[in-house]
């Protein structure tokens, strides 16, 4: 799963592949709210459309072509290792970055409600095939995760909900309170300024 079959190179990866041709079992589906610009496939491939594009004061054929899709790394804030696809879509000359996992979540399972995601069953980020994806609590995916052995309980975190928040250690002895340069010494990285002498 994830590799593709029906190429010279057994070992690339099915994001990888960027041949226009369909892989062997691949459907398409329109982008929600891109209809007729943007297609995702089961196997999780992005294709632009062909499409007339303004070009100067005329317009110009623009052939479809497999997109190519970015490794995009979470920060080191988190209690694993996250990484996901991302393809950016551009419209109007505005460009913007979408993660492919929910791009066929989104075309193959359905619509997601606001505590849920998007879950890959195997764990293993690069696979956005739309069999490999079922929808999930986020509370249930982390647990599955802690369970299949990709998070790390003894990993601290500086983050809450995707955004930076204090992280203060308290020293028995004198009851005071640390933070910045003493806990990046400690854990390896960095937390917002201030200290507080109390909770």
């Amino acid at each position: 799963v994830g590799y593709c079959c029906n190429l010279k190179n057994k070992t690339m990866k099915i994001y990888e592949n960027l041949n226009i041709e369909d892989i062997i079992g691949e459907i398409w589906a329109d982008v929600l709210g891109f209809d007729g610009l943007y297609s995702v496939s089961n196997f999780g491939r992005i294709k632009s459309e062909k499409r007339e594009i303004k070009c100067g004061k005329g317009f110009s054929l623009k052939p479809a072509k497999i997109m190519k899709q970015q490794i995009v790394k979470s920060n080191n804030n988190v209690r694993f290792e996250s990484k996901h696809l991302s393809v950016g879509f551009c419209v109007d000359s505005l460009r913007k970055a979408y993660n492919v996992s929910q791009l066929v979540g989104m075309a193959f399972i359905g619509d997601k409600k606001q505590n849920e995601c998007y879950s890959k069953k195997n764990k293993k980020w690069d696979d956005c095939m739309a069999v490999n994806l079922e929808l999930k609590t986020i509370s249930e995916s982390t647990k599955d995760s802690y369970k299949k052995g990709v998070c790390d309980r003894n990993k601290k975190t500086l983050t809450h909900n995707h955004s930076p928040v204090y992280i203060f250690k308290r020293i028995s002895d004198n009851k005071k309170f640390i933070g910045g340069v003493e806990l990046r010494k400690e854990y390896g990285y960095d937390c917002q300024k201030g200290i507080k002498n109390s909770l």
